[in-house]
């Protein structure tokens, strides 16, 4: 799943090794529902920025790896 998030936010497209995966382990209105909850996010995400909302008062961003 994580694999799959990275991969679409990165580059908008998903390996088909990782797609047909998630497709046979979990099942198509799953996966179809897991991109969309995804590109939600990634919505957000640039909407927020675009907007420079500023993050909450005593945020703790996660380490960056």
């Amino acid at each position: 799943i994580v694999a799959c998030a990275e991969q679409l936010m990165r580059t908008n497209r998903i390996e088909q090794a990782a797609f047909d995966a998630l497709k046979v382990g979990h099942g198509t209105q799953w996966l179809v529902e897991l991109l969309t909850v995804i590109n939600y996010y990634g919505m957000l995400c640039n909407i927020t920025s675009a907007l420079e909302v500023p993050s909450a008062e005593g945020y703790d961003p996660l380490p960056t790896a």
